[in-house]
């Protein structure tokens, strides 16, 4: 391969490569509108954990019955995510309940429409 073209496959390798240590850590959450967590969410959403490990979420509001938040990257140090979920927008961030990143399927009464993630 000429060099040229080594130099350009390197480009992107370099950049994801220091995109990662931005995102401590990662957690999928998944929305259903009905039943159980089993077959297709209707909604599914990532979120990454910031420098300071803390970020938040704004998802569409659809009236969820039940959400499941699986664990993709783990917190640094021994610290694991706790994940707060909230009936309004990121910026008026109201807790409704705290979610363990375990793949459990945790039962809402309420729209979500942010989800904030921080390592504790």
């Amino acid at each position: 391969m000429p060099p040229k073209f080594k130099k350009q496959i390197a480009i992107p390798v370099t950049i994801s490569l220091s995109l990662a240590g931005v995102f401590a850590q990662q957690v999928l959450v998944e929305e259903w509108l009905s039943g159980d967590c089993n077959g297709r969410p209707f909604i599914t959403a990532n979120v990454y954990g910031g420098a300071d490990g803390t970020s938040c979420v704004n998802v569409e509001q659809f009236p969820a019955t039940n959400i499941r938040v699986s664990l993709v990257k783990p917190c640094n140090e021994g610290k694991i995510p706790v994940i707060k979920v909230s009936s309004v927008e990121c910026a008026l961030f109201e807790t409704e309940i705290v979610l363990s990143a375990d793949g459990s399927c945790n039962s809402v009464d309420f729209t979500p429409w942010a989800y904030e993630i921080s390592c504790n």
